[in-house]
């Protein structure tokens, strides 16, 4: 009677561990969904190419760096232009609201559309017409990339 009980006992406690270590049934994982970190944004059309990248800081900062260039029939990384950003954002669940400062002007887009799809992240800039997915990128990468955007796509995107 003693090992019936004793093997009852086990089989209760490890279901109660099982269950408690397993994954929320709502799915509800805030640092799933949540757009901290670095992340890019790559376009081209043959020679033309376009990079974009975004740092959303846990303090509700955001610094952003592009760069637009092509790369020339004979190899040579030909700029056409480079902007740097910074701001603030603020995400409610699935809606994003931004605030940079460009070229000496604001900028502010409200209710923005965020989603998420595998481990990237998508804004709809223009509430929903032209989704835009940004890939997670190093710190490291994207501090290259906001010192000198020209640079980082040179060594990047041109062949030696």
């Amino acid at each position: 009677m003693k090992k019936f009980r004793f093997l009852t006992l086990m089989l209760v406690m490890s279901a109660f561990v099982f269950v408690s270590c397993g994954k929320s049934s709502k799915g509800d994982d805030p640092e799933k969904n949540s757009i901290v970190g670095c992340w890019m944004h790559i376009e081209n059309d043959g020679n033309w190419h376009y990079v974009e990248m975004y740092k959303f800081g846990s303090d509700g900062k955001l610094t952003f760096a592009d760069e637009e260039f092509v790369i020339t029939s004979s190899g040579a990384f030909e700029e056409r232009n480079t902007s740097k950003a910074s701001g603030t954002y603020t995400q409610k669940g699935d809606k994003l609201d931004v605030t940079i400062t460009l070229r000496g002007k604001d900028y502010s887009f409200s209710n923005l559309p965020v989603s998420f799809s595998k481990s990237n992240l998508i804004i709809s800039w223009d509430s929903g017409k032209r989704p835009v997915e940004y890939t997670p990128v190093s710190p490291a990468d994207f501090e290259d990339f906001h010192k000198d955007p020209q640079a980082y796509c040179k060594k990047k995107y041109v062949k030696k």
